[in-house]
């Protein structure tokens, strides 16, 4: 699935491009399937992360009420995280205030991977019952 996202978005990437050198500058119609691509693509691929690292698998289709909380405190701030930075990778890098966004946001990115990579680090310490 995420393999699919990622070619659908490359190809609207690729018209983006095509019509920025042929018009000069962005237009609505390319940009709109391109932002909404890249916008989903980084959700799967967060959630498949997501539930990975709290140890779901075909095995344990459930999660805890642990798991719960902090995937729904977690997830959401993702999904915020990535559409702004979506939304500052289309200003002009010349603004003042760019590049302190750019890296406000990829650090906000990362810290909400933490809580991702504590809940796998229990998961992995804890004994399997057999």
């Amino acid at each position: 699935v995420h393999g699919g996202l990622k070619a659908v978005s490359l190809l609207f990437e690729a018209i983006q491009l095509q019509l920025l050198k042929l018009y000069g500058r962005h237009r609505l119609s390319a940009d709109i399937p391109y932002y909404f691509f890249i916008t989903v693509k980084g959700i799967v691929l967060f959630v498949v992360i997501l539930l990975i690292g709290t140890g779901w698998s075909f095995l344990k289709p459930f999660l805890g009420e642990k798991d719960k909380r902090i995937l729904m405190a977690v997830l959401p701030l993702q999904v915020v995280v990535n559409i702004a930075m979506i939304v500052v990778d289309t200003l002009n890098e010349g603004n003042a205030s760019w590049s302190t966004w750019r890296d406000t946001l990829r650090i906000l990115d990362l810290v909400c991977c933490f809580p991702l990579v504590l809940l796998y680090l229990i998961h992995i310490s804890e004994p399997t019952s057999q």
